[in-house]
């Protein structure tokens, strides 16, 4: 699965973490992200931020019927 980290892209000190949402023919078909300050988002947080969007972009999917494996990006 891929997910997207971006810092100060689109707001000053702003951050985000974003995962796709999968169909059950593995279209994407929406987005969860996760945004805040860039104090918010520091170094030893972003891997367990990463973890839970993942995981919720995960979970959705698999109730829209996507049973394939998360291999990208893991």
């Amino acid at each position: 699965m891929h997910k997207e980290l971006c810092h100060s892209k689109l707001e000053d000190h702003s951050s985000a973490v974003a995962a796709p949402i999968f169909d059950v023919k593995g279209n994407v078909v929406a987005g969860l992200s996760l945004a805040g300050s860039d104090m918010r988002f520091q170094q030893e947080h972003i891997a367990e931020l990463s973890a839970k969007v993942m995981e919720t972009a995960k979970l959705i999917s698999s109730k829209l019927g996507w049973k394939q494996s998360w291999v990208r990006g893991e």
